[in-house]
Formats: structure tokens, sequence, C-alpha cells
């Protein structure tokens, strides 16, 4: 037995999880390459770039674990 309005909000933020993953991933990714392979500016902007980066991240993770608290509440099944 399951819960529509549960796993429709599990596919929601999920789908919105993903999004902001991928961003986070789009601007972190050369952000960590400046970093590594960077000298003086280089670096400083890499490092500003994974900074920025943190954000969309800290997002998707809480949507994505929202998403998967939901889709486990929608399955009817104890968390404990």
């Amino acid at each position: 037995m399951s819960d529509a309005r549960l796993e429709r909000n599990s596919r929601r933020f999920g789908k919105s999880g993903g999004w902001f993953l991928a961003l986070c991933l789009i601007i972190g990714i050369p952000g960590i390459a400046l970093i590594v392979f960077g000298h003086s500016w280089v670096f400083a902007l890499g490092l500003a770039l994974a900074a920025i980066a943190l954000v969309p991240g800290i997002v998707a993770a809480g949507l994505l674990l929202s998403g998967a608290v939901a889709h486990w509440a929608a399955r009817r099944r104890p968390f404990a």
C-alpha cells in the first residue's frame, strides 16, 4: 500500500534535487580543476567557484534527502 501524495512529493523533490546537483557539478568541477592546476589568481578563482558551487550542492542534498524520506514514508514502513 502506498500513499500517492507522498510518492508525488518524493518524485518532485528528487527531480529538483537532480537539477541542483547538476548545477553544483557544472560550477564545481571547473573550480576544483582551477584549484588543482592554478597558481595565484587562478587558484583564488577556483576557490570562489568551489565556494559558489556549495550553495546548490547543499540545496540538492536537502531536496534529495527529503525525497528519500518521503519515498520511505509513502511505503508506510517504520523509520526505526
